[in-house]
């Protein structure tokens, strides 16, 4: 006989009916109980004869006593007849097992008379024998449960395979005794736990009749929100899976074990006769395809000071009203409220050793609730970082078919921790309540899942405070013996070095967990802001010495293409004592940055406000210097944050600097060019004016290139003085490909890379030369050797500056779309 189900019934939360297939929605908690009753036990038959030696031994022509459930040690009896013409005689005994192979049974005799030798059953005319039945009179020892929902369509396969991590979920409990009616054992999970919902599972003795061992196994369980991607809830379309005609069933295997730890025996259900097809619901649907008869109104959300806000909170409550509209609606009537996270990366849900419903953050208050259920709090289920989603709920009221249901949602103190540590995509999270007519039987009703809200969660920033930090800047020209500048006033490409002096405080127990140097977007009027540029550095690994002094150390580079050594391209924090000023220790903050123009390349974090249909992307691009236009509200800044303690408090600080980016030809002190000629300079490599009325130039492919940089003062009556005043650079890059890092520089006065730009003859650097009382020339060869394979298109550009920077508004930056 083995192992058959007896009884499947399954019961939700709201009514008492059993239904005996999974009848459900997304996010219903179900309960199923299973009896089970258990055999182990062989009869022979004349296509599977038993035969034995007369004295202590069986051998089978078919099958395998092991896969009947015998094991070596266990305790049996049998029964049979033999008539040799005299009359049947019975052959009734017990025994124990000695030796067990899959066809072969040896026995001590404990008791009665062994088989005679013959085979069983046999007839040749004199003598007859009756089938031979073997039983175990030992009880199973244990049991294995796997237990998995699918897709119907999936059934025929018998595919235990979860469709959240492709594992088959496995559960066991051992010391089972089907004569204890009182103990409730549990079934503990093994292996990974992502790929089921199960709250608990249960087998408890439910009595023994002859060799028939019974058990009542009961399985709780949540019929997950499984999802393909995150446009089965931004479209609420079903995933695939339970899309149309498809729905999800559940399908189990029980395995007991007659002997703990052998895993050669087992006496195992057949899954064709718990194949049976299952009826669940998508969200905003009754069931699999059934009409909804209720609706959302809306879902309104306020922060503990009462101002609305747009969406949930992960770093404060939240307060909710969910408002629908129910037809039918009553004090009594039933509903289940439910708070799932959904990431865009799966694998934050796969293979680990948490379950699925605590990986999502469930929190479905464990209870359906009305209008007579008091205001409570309840726990939500924690992921692997500790992270959970508590509830409060504070009532439901309803005025006619409009029910208003009131809470708090309230993320622990790990809740933030944990979204915080993870990529803002997978913030998202759904709001469900469950909903029906009561007065329906469960198979009758119209119970849906409606789907609230699909949003992503917000962050409350904690708020800043000032650190002990001043910041200056060094332009192209100044090294960092000299002295900053308080504010930055440069143009887009240029070569700009950060200093700021940080101190921590000794007295203070000061030290830092990490430094962000970002270049931001600010709104003058609102504060908001939006990122440009980040680099944070986390700085937990660096120990505070006996002292109390963080031995703070970074030396690195951005990666932008200049000679080793050149500052303009630093990352460091560096320690130095000579700045200490009693128990505030001093650092070193530089941060080499190149205001950008990519808007080729995109910047999905710039506002709505600043988009222009006529823009790539729309306008929300790399291009920083459109932020000093003074046309709107936004400017750009540079700001370094730092997670400071300070006397065992967690702080954000925050000091900020206002940065001033014009764009190429935008000056009012210069007119000027970009000329290609070749080297001798006998050839102008001039090719007009592109589209957009910019000069361009050709680049040879095979002798160098000369390029001349002309600045021109409008002021045709003044001077541009003294030459040695003034610093050049001439850039190149491969055209709305190469970005920040791929620019190539010539300078006057940092050392050069030297690659596809090299000095003219007599030079050692960019050349920069005073033409007339007006003009200024830049000159520098583009080496034909150092260009790229293929066709490309280049720009050139030129800058000077004024290297004290006491005359304001000495821009000069002209550049051309180039073609190679």
């Amino acid at each position: 006989m083995g192992a058959i189900i007896t009884r499947r019934e399954y019961t939700n939360e709201f009514r008492a009916e059993k239904t005996s297939w999974l009848l459900g929605n997304v996010g219903d908690r179900i309960t199923l109980e299973l009896d089970v009753e258990v055999e182990i036990q062989t009869v022979s038959s004349y296509s599977n004869t038993i035969t034995s030696d007369g004295t202590s031994e069986f051998v089978r022509a078919t099958g395998s006593f092991l896969e009947d459930g015998f094991t070596n040690g266990g305790n049996i009896a049998w029964n049979t007849t033999v008539d040799t013409g005299g009359g049947p005689n019975s052959e009734i005994g017990t025994g124990t097992i000695t030796l067990l192979t899959p066809t072969r049974m040896r026995v001590s005799l404990t008791s009665g008379i062994f088989p005679s030798a013959y085979a069983f059953p046999f007839t040749d005319g004199t003598i007859t024998t009756t089938p031979l039945t073997i039983e175990s009179t030992d009880n199973v020892e244990g049991v294995v449960f796997n237990y998995n929902l699918i897709e119907n369509a999936d059934l025929s396969s018998g595919s235990l395979n979860s469709l959240i991590d492709g594992t088959t979920p496995r559960f066991e409990a051992t010391g089972i005794d089907p004569t204890d009616l009182v103990t409730v054992n549990t079934m503990e999970s093994f292996g990974f736990k992502s790929g089921h919902s199960v709250f608990s599972a249960t087998i408890q003795g439910n009595g023994v009749s002859g060799i028939t061992q019974s058990f009542k196994i009961v399985v709780e369980f949540q019929i997950i929100p499984l999802f393909d991607d995150l446009s089965d809830f931004q479209n609420n379309t079903a995933p695939s899976f339970l899309f149309d005609n498809a729905s999800l069933t559940d399908i189990f295997k029980l395995s007991f074990l007659p002997e703990i730890n052998n895993p050669n025996v087992l006496i195992t259900t057949d899954s064709s006769e718990t194949a049976f097809d299952g009826n669940v619901g998508w969200f905003d649907e009754n069931f699999n395809g059934g009409a909804n008869n209720y609706s959302v109104v809306g879902v309104s959300y306020t922060n503990t000071s009462g101002a609305n806000v747009q969406t949930i909170s992960k770093d404060e409550p939240t307060n909710f009203q969910i408002v629908i509209e129910q037809t039918g609606a009553t004090a009594t009537s039933e509903y289940k409220l439910g708070f799932v996270t959904i990431p865009f990366d799966k694998t934050l849900i796969q293979e680990n050793e948490q379950t699925n419903y605590q990986n999502l953050l469930l929190n479905d208050l464990d209870q359906t609730i009305n209008q007579g259920t008091a205001q409570f709090t309840n726990p939500g289920y924690q992921n692997a970082s500790g992270a959970a989603m508590d509830i409060r709920f504070d009532s439901i009221t309803n005025n006619g078919t409009t029910v208003f249901i009131n809470g708090q949602f309230q993320p622990n103190n790990e809740f933030a921790l944990y979204f915080n540590s993870i990529n803002q995509s997978n913030w998202n999270y759904v709001v469900l309540l469950s909903v029906a007519d009561e007065t329906l039987a469960s198979n009758l009703s119209d119970r849906v899942t409606l789907l609230c809200d699909f949003n992503q969660l917000a962050s409350v920033e904690t708020p800043f405070v000032l650190g002990d930090l001043t910041t200056g800047f060094l332009n192209h020209a100044q090294g960092i013996d000299n002295s900053v500048e308080s504010v930055y006033l440069g143009s887009v490409e240029d070569e700009v070095l950060t200093q700021s002096l940080m101190f921590l405080d000794t007295s203070k127990n000061e030290s830092i967990d990490s430094i962000s140097f970002i270049v931001e977007g600010f709104n003058t009027v609102n504060g908001e802001t939006f990122e440009c540029e980040n680099y944070s550095i986390d700085t937990t690994g660096f120990v505070v010495d006996g002292d109390g002094v963080q031995l703070l150390s970074v030396d690195t580079t951005r990666g932008f293409q200049m000679a080793s050594g050149v500052d303009k391209n630093l990352i460091q924090i560096e320690r130095d004592q000579t700045e200490d000023v009693g128990t505030k220790k001093a650092y070193w903050l530089r941060y080499a940055i190149r205001p950008r123009w990519e808007y080729w390349i995109e910047n999905s974090n710039v506002p709505n406000e600043l988009t222009d249909a006529t823009k790539q992307f729309d306008g929300k691009n790399q291009n920083w210097a459109r932020l000093d236009s003074f046309l709107n509200d936004w400017r750009l800044r540079f700001s370094i944050q730092t997670d400071l303690n300070s006397d065992g408090e967690s702080l954000k600080t925050k000091n900020s600097k206002s940065i001033y980016v014009r764009t190429y030809d935008e000056s009012d002190i210069w007119d000027g060019t970009v000329n290609h000629y070749n080297e001798a300079k006998t050839v102008n490599l001039n090719t007009g004016l592109n589209p957009d009325g910019i000069n361009t130039n050709a680049i040879l492919s095979d002798e160098n290139t000369l390029i001349e940089v002309d600045f021109d003062l409008e002021d045709t009556f003044g001077d541009v003085g003294n030459i040695s005043d003034y610093y050049g650079v001439i850039r190149i890059e491969v055209f709305e490909q190469g970005g920040i890092n791929g620019i190539e520089m010539i300078s006057t006065v940092l050392d050069n890379v030297n690659g596809i730009l090299k000095p003219v003859s007599g030079s050692t650097k960019c050349k920069i030369e005073k033409i007339s009382s007006t003009k200024i020339r830049l000159s520098a060869l583009i080496d034909y050797n150092e260009l790229g394979s293929g066709v490309f298109e280049y720009k050139t550009s030129g800058r000077i500056g004024y290297k004290n920077l006491t005359m304001l508004g000495i821009y000069g930056s002209q550049y051309g779309a180039q073609y190679g």
